[in-house]
């Protein structure tokens, strides 16, 4: 998922920092003294920033009113009550709907013949099958 890049690249540069800390002549105990304070700068900047690409991806969903279960909170008992229902219905649909999403595929692990694994998608090893009809006899 794109939460396992993101840790990656969180661990990645944290390395990174304490590495260049180390090679510009920091022993290592002050190298990870001012590992964590950049670690934590480094978290400020990367997750927000993460989820507003994230949020800007989904700004044709937001912005119109037909997209696949925008309209879901404003259905009678899916939206939110008390302090949660403050939050606009737009953010609620959308926040159901990812959990929907994530919920789709962390479930899914059907295999079928023509399966291939999401690694080799970008390495074109096999076609991906995104529809097809199966006939009984000839066609």
């Amino acid at each position: 998922t794109g939460f396992t890049l993101l840790a990656a690249f969180g661990l990645y540069t944290v390395i990174a920092d304490l590495v260049a800390l180390r090679r510009g002549g920091r022993r290592w105990s002050a190298a990870a003294g001012a590992g964590i304070g950049r670690a934590a700068l480094s978290f400020l900047w990367l997750v927000p920033t993460a989820a507003a690409v994230h949020l800007t991806t989904w700004l044709g969903w937001f912005l119109g009113s037909d997209g696949y279960h925008r309209q879901w909170a404003l259905q009678p008992g899916n939206g939110a009550e008390g302090l949660l229902g403050l939050v606009p219905p737009s953010l609620q649909s959308w926040w159901h709907y990812q959990t929907a999403m994530y919920g789709f595929h962390a479930d899914l692990d059907t295999d079928h013949p023509y399966s291939a694994p999401a690694w080799s998608w970008p390495l074109m090893l096999r076609p991906t099958l995104m529809y097809a009809r199966w006939y009984d006899g000839d066609c």
